[in-house]
């Protein structure tokens, strides 16, 4: 007998969120006309690289969603900034088309470090979070379809 999803029939499972991220992220930089490769193994900050014909290489790390929240980047966030490396996070949400956010890593540091100084975040119920390596929402939204920081 099969298990009964604990999932709402309109929720993405976290994998389907990242599988739909990550190719989505990579054909829509080819169909931008940008050569793509992407890394199978655990490449730490770098999920994909691109380029132009002339211009330079770029990183890509590509995070997933599956709403208006935030992201998890520990690894991303605690290193110094690369002008070469990009963070693409991509909204996954099901009957919606995806969704692109486009950061340089200097906005995501910059903006990871105007809240971090402030100490550990709270939750809404007032208990502190144990780790907070990510990105929020508010954050995010302000860099929807930039794709032309890439060029």
């Amino acid at each position: 007998m099969r298990k009964k999803s604990m999932m709402k029939k309109s929720e993405l499972t976290p994998q389907n969120v990242k599988l739909a991220a990550t190719y989505g992220a990579l054909s829509e930089l080819a169909h931008r006309g940008y050569e793509v490769t992407f890394s199978v193994l655990n490449t730490e900050n770098v999920d994909a690289t691109c380029w132009k014909t002339g211009k330079s290489v770029k990183k890509i790390q590509i995070k997933g969603m599956g709403g208006p929240y935030g992201i998890w980047a520990k690894k991303f966030l605690s290193v110094e900034s690369e002008d070469d490396l990009f963070l693409i996070v991509v909204r996954v949400e099901k009957d919606r088309p995806l969704e692109f956010y486009i950061l340089t890593h200097k906005e995501a540091l910059d903006a990871w470090n105007k809240v971090s100084w402030t100490g550990k975040r709270v939750s809404k119920s007032g208990k502190p979070y144990k780790d907070d390596p990510g990105l929020g929402w508010k954050v995010i939204c302000q860099h929807r379809d930039r794709w032309d920081k890439l060029n």
